[in-house]
């Protein structure tokens, strides 16, 4: 994102154009309230001066006066409570220094921070059983006085995997760490960015959503966000945001009530479900170099590097690359950013050059029926349309009530159409049946699924997974049910513990009024919308707890097309171009070196 200084006194600090909007529809509302409190000031000034001052009755009315007002600032006090408070009680409580856009901490310990993420071999971290391994690499015992910082495949890893964000600081937005957050920091989230710490929404876009599930098994809860106080208790609340929660869509400013190290919610479930990922201190990233079984700690660097410089793709570990260059079904999420018909022509090519499975899924039809259309792949609409013979398309109509379509006569061969689909359950599960089959008895099968819901896709993967086929889903927006139930199994086994931590939160205390009131009883946020965000209607899906993983199988690799955000906090690897021919040369880098590896 771009960051530039702010020139003048007006609200228009530079950054992000939507940040800037926002800013400046804060700066108003702020002048607005400000502007009252001064008329109220000046009619109390104005009302002392307009008695004599000697006169007996005149001073006992402005005692009186004096001291409705002190008891007044003192009530105020206690009722103090960060999702109640006014902005400008807010921010004078915080240290908020709102004239010149940034927070007294900031001023005082960040004053001189670059504008762009800095010291990046400072904040990397190795698992100090790999330190002998780093040895045998470089041809010295490992301190990081001797490690080869200039690596620049090295240093992508941090750029991509530590997380940094806009955050207003003297009249302008710069990019900070995590780590580096302090109170009273101004912060812009917008689509897919995950909350560092925990927010008050200042100002949001019209139609802003968040995902307010407090566990990683929980379902989804959906909630719009509102600069308004909603509840009396802050965890429901519109207007408050939780360390790990994420935008689901629009875009806001909110204010760090906590720096990240101390939640509201110490024990945070989100951020366990991390822990085998990242490490326990916000911030620090763990790069994990342990060598996959049959391959030399050579070969891992000399394909960590080639991902990284011809294919854009930074992985989180070894062990990942050879994740992805044993994947047999790989799974396209097709965004507005992703869409590209040439780019989807190339990575049908080479995936089924290497005998790939390649489904592509969205809620845009006519995108998916040109890409069935122009890389001869079956269209499969979940939504139960009538499928258009002369394209390969499907109608511009998806009601599947019975409405009327458009159709020519004629179907094409690589079209199945559903137009009385009778029961719609069992018509979905025969349909993922067939799909599954044919992932795995065809060489090179592809297909655009259209309406395919989260529920339907989970289900496919784990159809898929009991058949030991690995799964590749690429993505560069978030599906929040999705991703949760797609963990790999080792962290199922976590969330299982972390659960149990589920009824210790109902009974924990949740410290938000003047940091001394307690809550003894848990208030779970209020599910205001579902929407699945892979087209279909929302359905709640299995916790993942409730789903009994063996040994052999296999979890569902994650590969996000957005470098920042969920995905890139759950993802094994990720592109950093929106381009799918991207994804398909790092495919094709892994797995030529995979049978190298088995040729020798």
């Amino acid at each position: 994102m771009p960051n530039a200084v702010a020139e003048g006194d007006g609200p228009g600090a530079a950054g992000p154009e939507a940040a800037t909007s926002l800013l400046e529809r804060l700066c108003s509302e702020y002048k607005e309230q400000m502007a009252q409190l001064d008329k109220e000031r000046q009619y109390v000034w104005d009302n002392k001066h307009r008695f004599p001052r000697k006169d007996a009755t005149s001073q006992l009315l402005h005692g009186a006066c004096e001291k409705l007002l002190r008891e007044k600032a003192a009530l105020e006090e206690r009722r103090y409570e960060e999702h109640t408070a006014e902005p400008h009680v807010l921010f004078q409580r915080l240290g908020v220094d709102f004239h010149r856009r940034t927070s007294e901490k900031a001023s005082g310990l960040l004053q001189n921070l670059p504008r762009r993420l800095s010291g990046v071999h400072e904040r990397v971290r190795f698992r100090p059983s790999l330190r002998s391994f780093f040895g045998a690499c470089f041809g010295a015992a490992y301190n990081e006085a001797d490690f080869p910082h200039n690596l620049s495949c090295w240093n992508d890893a941090q750029h991509v995997f530590v997380s940094t964000y806009e955050v207003l600081r003297d009249r302008s937005f710069v990019s900070v760490h995590t780590s580096d957050l302090v109170v009273g920091d101004i912060i812009y989230l917008q689509r897919s960015l995950r909350a560092p710490c925990d927010l008050r929404v200042l100002t949001a876009a019209e139609d802003t959503l968040v995902d307010a599930s407090f566990g990683s098994t929980a379902p989804c809860e959906v909630r719009h966000c509102t600069s308004q106080s909603t509840a009396s208790d802050p965890r429901e609340s519109s207007n408050i945001i939780l360390k790990g929660s994420f935008l689901l869509q629009g875009s806001l400013l909110g204010v760090v009530l906590r720096p990240p190290q101390d939640p509201f919610l110490r024990n945070s479930l989100r951020s366990s479900l991390r822990s085998s990922l990242r490490s326990q201190k916000d911030g620090d990233f763990i790069l994990d170099t342990s060598v996959p079984a049959g391959m030399k700690s050579s070969a891992c660097q000399r394909a960590y590097a080639s991902l990284c410089v011809r294919a854009s793709c930074v992985c989180r570990s070894f062990v990942s690359m050879a994740d992805l260059a044993s994947v047999k079904t790989i799974i396209v999420f097709l965004s507005e950013e992703l869409y590209d018909l040439a780019a989807v022509r190339d990575m049908v090519r080479a995936m089924h050059e290497l005998g790939k499975a390649v489904l592509f899924v969205g809620h845009d039809s006519q995108a998916l029926g040109r890409c069935a259309q122009e890389c001869n792949l079956e269209f499969i609409d979940f939504r139960g349309s009538r499928s258009s013979a002369s394209t390969g398309a499907p109608s511009p109509s998806v009601d599947s009530s019975g409405s009327q379509h458009d159709e020519n006569h004629g179907s094409p061969a690589n079209v199945r159409p559903h137009e009385h689909p009778g029961p719609a359950e069992r018509e979905t599960d025969n349909c993922v049946a067939d799909l599954a089959n044919s992932c795995g008895d065809k060489r090179a099968f592809g297909a655009c699924l259209h309406g395919i819901s989260e529920a339907t896709l989970l289900r496919f993967c784990r159809l898929l997974q009991e058949r030991g086929t690995s799964v590749l889903y690429a993505s560069s927006q978030v599906q929040p049910q999705f991703l949760r139930c797609v963990v790999p199994p080792v962290q199922w086994a976590v969330n299982r513990t972390l659960s149990e931590e589920l009824s210790t939160c109902a009974s924990a205390t949740f410290r938000m009024r003047s940091h001394s009131n307690d809550t003894s009883v848990a208030h779970w946020p209020t599910a205001v919308s579902q929407t699945s965000f892979v087209g279909g209607t929302s359905t709640s899906l299995d916790a993942p707890e409730e789903q009994e993983c063996t040994a052999n199988t296999l979890p569902v690799l994650v590969v996000s097309m957005n470098t920042k955000g969920v995905l890139a906090d759950l993802a094994s690897a990720v592109i950093r171009k929106p381009d799918l021919r991207c994804l398909a040369l790092a495919i094709q880098i892994l797995s030529k070196e995979v049978l190298e590896r088995q040729e020798r």
